[in-house]
């Protein structure tokens, strides 16, 4: 009977510390060492304006507290703050609630995505995970939170602002060729000169256009007189070889004699005999009322050979009078033809021009090339204020100076030329810059529209297009826009897609000292001592608001104590 006794009290006994142990939430706080707390990733990165982390939680076997609830908190802890997400809530299967529910039995987990907008503060955040058990209307904390994870690499804020626009490009040719004619026509299988050809009034204007270009050695220069005489094609083609010779020779002879005024420079006329008139014959025939001139160009068109079409041209001109009377006449000729260079202003004489203001005796497309001879701002400005003056439709100067306000960060006053630029000619140039402003202006979405329907404007669109894709965390897209830019932008883009290795080549093209700076991660990544003090000296030195910056910089964790980092600092 004691026997019994001993083992009811024992068996007894047993049950109250089962129970003790079942319900006692506190033993849960003691077993924080076996519950499993992964982050992914452990090294958080900003992307696209946030940070995300991935969390999961384990639970073994016979911890889970019936009857109690587990309030779990992540925290993005900062210097100055924090932030919280969302917290879970888990329960025991004993409490009547609609949270997840977690077998004292089997144990269980869970996994949560956390999102925290990013701002530059987190960048040496940490990110934990606080647990409180809710439990018959106490809340007991747990004495520590677990650790997540550390910093928030942000190299993604470092990518350059593109906002780059357009500049229309303006050509200009100083010395440009110009011409002026006079045809002497000759009677049928002759080739002499008449006094009344010469005394035409379009051959004395030819040779008052010889000296007056004669005269004007400035802006003109006289490159020669060209003579080309023909035949028309009515004979054979032998005969009207040699006439077409000796109407170019008794056309030279005719105007050494009858251009008196300017006879020391055409004196030596290029002579061209060219034979039976073809083309022109096809061309008068085509332009003429000629009834049937289509059947007349087709009959002709059968004939290779010169003899048999001069022939057909003959018969023809039996039937159809115009051709004989009209077309053929006006192929037995000789063409005198000016030749002249027009010599425009020098570029230091735009050049003055632009720097005194002085819009006289100038057009405005020379002023929109005048432009790029000086890099100096204020310069172009004139120079395209002075071509819309000039020319208030001229879409070029417009825009090229909304394009200088937008380099000079007057954003409001670069949109109104580009809206104006658009009004006249709203091609590709102009929507690429009117979304470099709304760029500027922080209306992603409308830049980005605008930038695809500039299309391949040019590099700049790409570069915008770039900068875009950098800042939507859309990394992938920004490499293949910058290929082959050797920028900043494009090594940035290659090291967050992980190809490190890329990245560095692109920046030993590029010489700032934000190149620098991204050498210097670089090299913090490979733990590359020597490199990453070299890089960050030139960088900062280069630009000291990277002082700051690297002062809380996540990548360089590792060296934030370093007496020769801090002295860089």
């Amino acid at each position: 009977m004691r026997n019994i006794r001993i083992s009811y009290l024992a068996w007894m006994v047993a049950a109250v510390l089962l129970l003790g142990s079942c319900s006692n939430p506190e033993k849960m706080k003691k077993a924080v060492d076996q519950v499993k707390v992964t982050c992914v990733p452990t090294a958080l990165e900003a992307k696209a304006g946030t940070v995300k982390a991935k969390i999961s939680v384990n639970f073994p076997v016979k911890f889970f507290n019936k009857k109690a609830v587990l309030e779990l908190t992540p925290v993005l802890v900062y210097n100055g703050g924090e932030l919280a997400a969302p917290a879970k809530l888990l329960q025991g299967e004993d409490v009547k609630d609609n949270n997840q529910v977690i077998s004292y039995e089997n144990g269980g987990g869970y996994e949560q995505e956390v999102e925290f907008p990013y701002s530059d503060q987190l960048r040496m955040a940490k990110l934990e995970l606080r647990v409180k058990i809710l439990y018959k209307g106490k809340t007991i904390p747990f004495d520590q939170p677990y650790k997540l994870a550390d910093g928030v690499s942000a190299l993604y804020t470092l990518a350059t602002p593109a906002a780059a626009p357009i500049f229309y490009d303006q050509t200009y040719q100083r010395i440009t060729p110009e011409q002026q004619s006079a045809e002497i026509l000759f009677m049928i299988s002759k080739a002499i000169v008449e006094k009344k050809e010469l005394s035409k009034a379009q051959v004395k204007e030819l040779e008052q256009y010889i000296s007056k270009v004669k005269k004007d050695t400035v802006n003109k220069s006289f490159q020669g007189l060209a003579i080309k005489a023909y035949a028309s094609p009515d004979g054979p083609v032998e005969f009207n070889d040699k006439l077409s010779a000796k109407r170019g020779t008794s056309t030279k002879d005719a105007v050494k004699k009858s251009f008196k005024t300017v006879k020391d420079v055409v004196s030596k006329p290029e002579v061209t005999s060219l034979g039976e008139d073809w083309d022109g014959f096809v061309a008068l025939v085509s332009a003429s009322n000629i009834a049937d001139k289509e059947l007349i160009l087709r009959v002709v068109s059968m004939y290779s050979d010169p003899n048999v079409r001069d022939r057909e041209i003959k018969n023809l001109s039996a039937g159809w009078p115009d051709l004989k009377k009209t077309i053929l006449p006006a192929l037995r000729k000789s063409n005198l033809i000016a030749n002249v260079n027009s010599i425009g202003l020098s570029d230091d004489q735009i050049k003055a021009k632009i720097q005194n203001k002085d819009y006289s005796n100038i057009s405005a497309d020379q002023l929109v090339y005048g432009a790029k001879l000086s890099s100096d701002l204020s310069y172009k400005i004139a120079a395209y204020e002075g071509a819309i003056q000039l020319d208030s439709k001229n879409y070029k100067a417009i825009n090229n100076l909304g394009a200088i306000y937008l380099m000079q960060g007057k954003v409001a006053e670069a949109a109104k030329q580009f809206e104006a630029a658009a009004a006249i000619n709203n091609d590709a140039v102009v929507k690429n810059n009117l979304g470099a402003v709304a760029l500027a202006q922080g209306k992603i979405a409308e830049a980005e529209k605008l930038f695809v329907q500039a299309g391949d404007a040019g590099d700049q669109v790409k570069h915008n297009l770039a900068y875009i894709a950098i800042t939507k965390g859309q990394y992938t897209a920004a490499v293949d826009y910058l290929a082959g830019s050797n920028s900043f932008n494009q090594a940035l883009a290659l090291l967050l897609v992980g190809k490190t290795e890329n990245a560095s080549k692109v920046l030993e093209q590029v010489n700032s000292p934000k190149g620098a700076y991204l050498k210097a991660v670089i090299a913090a990544r490979q733990g590359n001592e020597s490199a990453v003090l070299s890089n960050l000296k030139e960088a900062v030195s280069g630009d000291a608001s990277l002082k700051k910056l690297a002062a809380t910089e996540f990548e360089f964790r590792a060296y934030l104590q370093n007496a020769a980092f801090q002295s860089l600092l």
